[in-house]
């Protein structure tokens, strides 16, 4: 299926705090048509003055907004698309509606590993490849057509944080061509439900690994277990003791072992 969008502004709804700012600046950069960008009131005043310094001299609206107010806060920017790159709630079917086009950009390869905080399963699962997905937003999670995805390549040493790196790096060029692609046409991957998987959140008590197992045999759930928020771990006479494993040759940047 084809499909077309004379959509020429966009509201950006950024939850993807400093990781992803590097799509952020793309936008920016690439003379996008941005009118607003929208945070999570969570988010920390660093990340606020990285995008009030990226935006400075432009007229876009730079706003926090809450799961409570923000169908409010969208009903002034109704004439625009919106954007979602890592926003962390859940936009109704009418306000979705009320917009001449939704995207949003996932880091996985949909129809699979739908969701928040999914890269982890697709380190458990043993995938050969991740990527990003920016598919037309409808009121069930991740479930649009997919406009455009990329792909990067895994290796048996990857970890949570790399593959998260990895994909993220390949997001702001994926987006940019997306977005300068809607006039002429994009041909679209409607998803199959049965083709679809979706996993629930992780927990650090996910991490728990069983120490009289070959410690090869654990590798895949040390790598998808994430070394700050929920490290692999074990008891051992009491005590709590949590696996790190990286390779000599790369270091300690970013915990991981690429």
């Amino acid at each position: 299926m084809r499909f077309y969008s004379s959509c020429e502004s966009w509201v950006v709804l950024y939850g993807g705090g400093e990781k992803r700012f590097a799509s952020l600046a793309a936008l920016s950069d690439s003379g996008v048509n941005v009118v607003a960008v929208l945070l999570p009131s969570s988010s920390s005043g660093g990340l606020r003055s990285l995008v009030g310094t990226l935006f400075r001299g432009q007229a876009v609206a730079i706003m926090d907004s809450s799961t409570s107010g923000l169908d409010d806060d969208l009903s002034a920017f109704e004439a625009s698309g919106i954007l979602s790159i890592g926003w962390p709630s859940i936009l109704t079917r009418e306000r979705l509606a009320a917009h001449p086009l939704a995207i949003n950009v996932h880091p996985t390869l949909l129809p699979k590993y739908k969701g928040p905080n999914s890269g982890a399963y697709v380190i458990l699962n043993g995938e050969d490849y991740s990527g990003s997905t920016i598919h037309i937003m409808e009121a069930d999670i991740d479930s649009g057509a997919i406009l455009a995805q990329n792909r990067v390549e895994l290796t048996p040493f990857d970890t949570v944080t790399s593959v998260q790196r990895k994909v993220y790096a390949e997001e702001p060029a994926l987006l940019v061509d997306t977005l300068g692609r809607l006039s002429g046409g994009l041909d679209v991957v409607e998803q199959k439900s049965d083709e679809g998987s979706a996993y629930p959140r992780r927990r650090p008590s996910d991490s728990i690994i069983d120490p009289n197992r070959p410690l090869i045999d654990l590798m895949l759930e040390i790598r998808a277990s994430n070394p700050d928020s929920f490290p692999a771990y074990f008891y051992y006479m009491g005590e709590k003791v949590t696996v790190h494993v990286k390779r000599l040759e790369k270091g300690d940047e970013e915990h991981d072992m690429v």
